[in-house]
């Protein structure tokens, strides 16, 4: 179907979106975009300093949030391969210094993705490391 070719383009700025759709059916593309928008609004990971958190960076992008503490970082790092692969998704981490902790994003198509990611890498990091029991990695 060339002739249902519908562009979107998104661009960020000022902290809201603008949203640009073109093409042959570019006008059921908008309300349908529309639609998404309205149920649930479009947000961005910058301001998101603790806890975990599933929100929507696009219309068709989702990211699952997980802010760890600081010493919590080397558990992040050695869980987010694991993840990202068994979820086949994403994971930016960056440091937020004021608030003495990481902020791990994980990029994702589908919002359950997005959460199941999120509470996963929650799990594996926040759980104390077992001494004596290490699990051979597949």
């Amino acid at each position: 179907g060339e002739i249902n070719e519908v562009n979107i383009t998104t661009n960020s700025k000022d902290g809201g979106y603008l949203i640009i759709i073109t093409g042959e059916k570019a006008e059921e593309a908008s309300k349908e975009v529309e639609m998404m928008w309205k149920e649930e609004p479009i947000t961005s990971s910058d301001n998101i300093t603790e806890g975990k958190h599933v929100i929507k960076v696009a219309p068709d992008r989702y990211e699952g949030v997980v802010c760890v503490p600081t010493d919590k970082y080397q558990a992040l790092l050695a869980k987010r391969n694991a993840v990202e692969s068994k979820h086949k998704v994403r994971i930016l981490i960056k440091q937020l210094q004021a608030h003495n902790c990481y902020r791990a994003v994980i990029r994702a198509g589908k919002k359950t993705t997005a959460g199941e990611a999120a509470d996963e890498l929650e799990t594996l990091v926040m759980s104390p490391e077992p001494a004596e029991t290490t699990q051979p990695s597949s």
